[in-house]
């Protein structure tokens, strides 16, 4: 079975895809797991020695391990990288080796059936080299090669000691990479340099009027500094109004997750503007983080409106034939996902009124916990849920 080319590691998420993953993969430790994304300001910063470097033809060598909890296998790879410029840390040797930790893997002449995978990781092999070297990356749902087209030649290596076939940990022995991170093309070696510079703002910015290739990971670091600096206002409304453009751009914004904390330490002051937010059809998909965050921040004005959401969603739910697999199945895929995220909406509306503690909520729980008690479904998250707010309701004077 072939597997179509991808440019970029973790771009093709296609059922049949997985499928091979799965079988070229059923003897190891774990044959699909989550990837992190990691910024390149803090790439830069972990790495240890960063080289420009080719890896060094027929030096990759695999050594396998046995999973002491599992009892399956799983392995890494051994290479050997040729030094051609150090440009942090320091080195004198010309050649050194190398790890390739599990969950990337060599892939030479378009053949990575010594990773475990399956023969052809391009459409079209036969166009490739056959000494041709690339480093794959092994993660949920996706298979691919890294953008660089060609190991053998100089690119930049981001290099870290670890310990583990994961590297999950600090270890003393040779450098190696984890992350798809770690290993860049030579094209961008001025950009990641500028990570290193005095003025690593005013670098990057020079970099991304250089090379509209760097833009978006460049604004990034740009937006998570200006966060930080929002972050010591002192007017908490100020906050809230700076950080909200970031919060608004979702996890695709890279600093979601910081804005998000931010508004959240700003307490009930942040809840009115988080309104536009829940409403705004264009934002629809962080309605579910607005609904968890009032509940953090025990925004009581949230109330009404989380209350009328249950009276509609429950005025939705009795239209509905729910089957005790309805949550997995794969008919009707538009209606099975509107209830999903129905569902979740609802959970968690539960879960930030029992936050909030406000009795008001108790009428629209019940009703919630009777619609969901008696059916016969997995998940019941629900059922625990309400069952806890309408604990702590009980539990005020």
């Amino acid at each position: 079975m072939r597997i179509p080319d991808v440019n970029t590691a973790r771009s093709l998420r296609l059922v049949g895809l997985v499928f091979s993953v799965v079988l070229g993969l059923a003897n190891t430790a774990a044959y699909a797991f989550p990837r992190s994304r990691h910024e390149d300001a803090d790439v830069v910063a972990r790495s240890q020695l960063i080289l420009v470097a080719r890896m060094e033809e027929g030096s990759i060598r695999m050594e396998r391990f046995r999973d002491e909890l599992s009892g399956s296998s799983a392995y890494v790879h051994h290479a050997t990288l040729i030094v051609t410029e150090v440009l942090k840390g320091s080195l004198d040797e010309k050649k050194i080796p190398i790890i390739i930790h599990y969950g990337l893997f060599p892939i030479v002449g378009g053949d990575a059936r010594p990773a475990g995978m399956a023969r052809n990781i391009h459409e079209h092999p036969e166009d490739y080299p056959k000494d041709n070297i690339e480093i794959g990356d092994m993660a949920m749902g996706s298979l691919g090669a890294l953008p660089v087209k060609d190991a053998r030649t100089d690119n930049v290596w981001l290099l870290r000691k670890r310990s583990g076939y994961f590297g999950r940990e600090p270890g003393d022995g040779d450098y190696g990479i984890v992350d798809p991170e770690d290993f860049q093309p030579i094209a961008l070696k001025p950009y990641l340099l500028a990570y290193l510079s005095d003025d690593p703002e005013k670098a990057v910015r020079r970099e991304m009027d250089a090379n509209p290739e760097v833009v978006e990971r460049g604004q990034r670091y740009l937006d998570r500094r200006e966060i930080g600096r929002i972050l010591k206002l002192d007017d908490p409304r100020t906050r809230v109004e700076k950080l909200l453009p970031y919060f608004a751009k979702g996890i695709g914004g890279g600093n979601f997750f910081a804005a998000r904390h931010g508004i959240v330490a700003c307490g009930e002051i942040a809840g009115p503007s988080l309104f536009p937010v829940y409403r705004e059809p264009k934002t629809q998909f962080l309605r579910q983080d607005v609904i968890a965050m009032w509940g953090e921040m025990k925004y009581r004005d949230s109330v009404p409106e989380l209350i009328a959401l249950l009276e509609t969603h429950d005025r939705f739910w009795a239209t509905q034939d729910l089957e005790a697999d309805w949550w997995g199945r794969d008919v009707e895929r538009a209606r099975t996902g509107r209830r999903r995220d129905v569902y979740s909406e609802d959970e968690k509306a539960v879960r930030a009124l029992g936050q909030i503690g406000d009795s008001r909520a108790r009428p629209a729980i019940e009703t919630t916990l009777q619609r969901w008690g008696p059916i016969k479904f997995s998940p019941r998250g629900i059922v625990e849920t309400c069952d806890k707010a309408l604990q702590t309701l009980a539990e005020k004077p």
